[in-house]
């Protein structure tokens, strides 16, 4: 099993999941557009590009990808999570049927979110402006808050973000 923490997400500044898929040695991707392609793991494929557009559906995934305990595989989409508020991503390399199902005979991709804290207000505010040469500018910001709602309890954790590249 291979982990990048949130800390190192952030090292990293890696926002998306292009950014990411280079620092996971036994994943690669082939896309044709955010959220739309397929992803590779230890070489094994499905074959092909699949996409899903106005009816036409690709090939069920080999790669299971899951948000904390909830599949998140679609026909010929993978998940592109934004990397604001990540505990950690995970990836479970080889079968992974008993656990995840019959999608992840190649493996597994988890994003695991942090858990609101119960009792301590929290926020984290990021931004970034960089200038590409004969290009525009790119912006970005993010903002995490942590509020308790009823102490020990509830608690609420709202995200929020824009990128503009």
């Amino acid at each position: 099993m291979e982990a990048l923490t949130g800390r190192t997400l952030q090292q990293l500044n890696v926002q998306t999941f292009s950014d990411y898929v280079k620092y996971l040695p036994a994943v690669s991707t082939a896309t044709v557009g955010p959220g739309q392609g397929q992803i590779f793991m230890r070489g094994l494929s499905t074959g092909g590009i699949d996409t899903q557009g106005q009816g036409a559906v690709g090939g069920f995934p080999n790669v299971a990808v899951y948000l904390n305990n909830q599949s998140a595989m679609l026909l010929g989409r993978n998940l592109d999570i934004y990397a604001v508020d990540l505990k950690r991503i995970e990836v479970l390399e080889g079968p992974q049927g008993t656990l995840f199902g019959a999608g992840a005979e190649a493996g597994v991709i988890r994003y695991i979110t942090n858990k609101p804290v119960l009792d301590a207000t929290q926020v984290d505010v990021n931004a970034g402006y960089g200038i590409t040469a004969h290009g525009g500018p790119n912006t970005n910001a993010n903002a995490v808050l942590n509020i308790p709602l009823v102490r020990h309890k509830l608690a609420a954790r709202i995200v929020i973000f824009t990128d503009h590249r």
